[in-house]
């Protein structure tokens, strides 16, 4: 148990540390604080979409999903093919407008695009009101993960507490630089941490061959639609390709992250990088 209030404490200070030291590479400026002076590099927007893509919703909601209703994870490489393509299609020509106008959020292109102010503030209100939600999943998903990593010595209040107030001064402090910085840290431990335990699992049960036939022969269910509830049909797999990637796609936290990048040419990239992270899931 030591062990894992240590791993919790060293998950809390890092960002803290990135947050300073970001700060000192940091400009007094809104475009340096919210886009990082639209210099972001390749790697840095790989990891940062890859860890705001893959949130509470991909640890303890979709894989939770996957395991309940059969069949659906074979959506998650199609939602994450759709996401690549529009984040190179239409993210390419978001960043270049956001460059060429010093854009900052959704609402400030859409309102000039149509010249309007009222539609710039029923976006605005639209992005606030729906992103207030999101960030509640993060924070309870934060929370019920440290809780249940303590084995309960830091009760779910406690954590969220923790967790609320060391996202707000990492952030404070270092703006998307500290973010993007610290998910370069946590998303190469994410995504190398699935390999590992894509791998490691398979390998107990003979390898990936041996794991689906022997998943095929005890519950073959999970591996037809519409799955062992009935509940995983057409429309489903629909929903969840089509809604799961447009609707992660608009949120304002991946606008911020079209406006970063330093180079167009960076978003050729993304249809790649988006067609393998889901193979481990």
């Amino acid at each position: 148990m030591t062990g894992s209030l240590l791993i919790i404490a060293a998950f809390m200070i890092i960002p803290l540390l990135v947050g300073i030291l970001s700060a000192r590479q940091s400009q007094e400026t809104s475009e340096d604080f919210f886009v990082q002076g639209r210099a972001m590099g390749s790697i840095a927007v790989f990891f940062t979409v890859a860890a705001t893509w893959w949130s509470a919703f991909a640890f303890l909601g979709s894989n939770a999903t996957f395991y309940t209703n059969g069949p659906v994870f074979l959506t998650a490489l199609a939602w994450n093919l759709l996401f690549g393509f529009m984040y190179y299609w239409i993210g390419k020509r978001v960043w270049f407008l956001g460059k060429r106008f010093n854009y900052l959020t959704p609402s400030d292109l859409i309102g000039d695009f149509y010249n309007s102010e009222a539609l710039r503030i029923t976006v605005a209100a639209i992005t606030l009101i729906f992103t207030v939600p999101y960030l509640q999943i993060q924070l309870t998903g934060g929370a019920y993960l440290i809780e249940v990593a303590s084995g309960g010595l830091i009760p779910f209040w406690l954590a969220a507490l923790l967790f609320y107030f060391i996202i707000i001064i990492y952030v404070w402090i270092g703006g998307i630089r500290a973010i993007a910085w610290t998910d370069v840290i946590y998303g190469a431990l994410l995504f190398f941490g699935m390999l590992y335990a894509g791998y490691y699992i398979s390998t107990q049960v003979g390898g990936p061959t041996a794991l689906f036939s022997q998943l095929q022969q005890s519950s073959p269910e999970h591996l037809t639609m519409p799955g062992p509830n009935g509940t995983m049909g057409y429309p489903m797999w629909f929903s969840l390709f089509a809604i799961t990637a447009i609707g992660a796609f608009m949120g304002p936290q991946i606008w911020l992250r079209m406006y970063s990048v330093k180079h167009g040419k960076l978003f050729n990239l993304m249809p790649f990088y988006w067609a393998w992270p889901p193979l481990p899931m």
